[in-house]
This record gives structure tokens, sequence and C-alpha cells, in this order.
């Protein structure tokens, strides 16, 4: 799977209220930890509102629907 096709799901699978852990979505996108890691800190440097709580991760539903893409940079 490419980069991007990765950054796409995982912010689908970021949206839900309850969040995602790490370890579940490297699972789920069949990579490791790690990279699940870089490309959460990919999205936070575009300026997508990542947020962590409790140890899963998700995107501030607020926030994101006033996401600009400029906002990132």
């Amino acid at each position: 799977m490419k980069r991007y096709q990765r950054l796409l799901i995982l912010v689908k699978k970021l949206q839900c209220q309850e969040g995602q852990y790490p370890h579940v979505i490297a699972r789920e996108l069949a990579t490791s930890k790690r990279t699940v890691y870089r490309d959460l800190q990919a999205l936070c440097e575009m300026g997508v509102p990542v947020e962590k709580c409790l140890g899963r991760y998700r995107i501030d539903a607020e926030k994101w629907a006033n996401w600009k893409p400029e906002q990132g940079e």
C-alpha cells in the first residue's frame, strides 16, 4: 500500500469519536506501529487536527469541519 493510500485510510479511521489505538491501526493496515506514528506525524504537519486521549488518536470533528489544507503550511 502506498503512503498516500494509508494516509487517506488513516484519516477515515481517526474520524470515529472514540479514537483508535496505534497498534490496532497498524494491524488493520498491515504495517508497523512506527509507520503509524510517522503517518500521524505527517497528518499533524499537514494541519489535520489529530488529538491523543488515553492512548487513542482521533480527529477533532469540530476542527476538522473547518479544516483547510493551507493550515498545515
